[in-house]
């Protein structure tokens, strides 16, 4: 959602928070993303949000390959198959809320299991 970036009155430009969340609860976050937008902050927005989905298969798979979000290898093999967070999922997220504590469990469980390859997660509770 974009609502001007204030820039036609001398503002800097809005910070960008990238907010992934599971498909059933995108409804309710992109309100709530709205609600926060459009409050009153005077003549200069200091952050945009940016709300998208993805599966919890494909969050979990990304985050344990979180480095090719930021160097995606060269070339896919000829099958085609191969993880590219920002092409299956999109930009790499600030903000992850899944639809349910045992995605993020399985995330943590696996980020053990794959030391040094899975994003830096932290869990601060339910926001239900």
């Amino acid at each position: 959602l974009s609502v001007g970036d204030g820039s036609d009155r001398g503002c800097a430009p809005p910070l960008e928070l990238r907010v992934l969340v599971d498909p059933d609860i995108r409804p309710t976050v992109q309100k709530a993303a709205d609600v926060y937008l459009h409050r009153d902050t005077g003549d200069c927005r200091a952050v945009g949000i940016s709300v998208y989905t993805g599966n919890s298969t494909d969050v979990v798979d990304a985050f344990q390959a979180a480095p090719l979000w930021q160097a995606p290898p060269a070339s896919c093999p000829p099958s085609g198959d191969c993880l590219l967070p920002q092409r299956d999922l999109g930009a790499q997220p600030d903000v992850w809320i899944p639809a349910a504590s045992i995605t993020s469990l399985r995330v943590l469980a696996e980020q053990s299991a794959a030391a040094g390859t899975a994003a830096k997660l932290d869990s601060l509770g339910s926001v239900a």
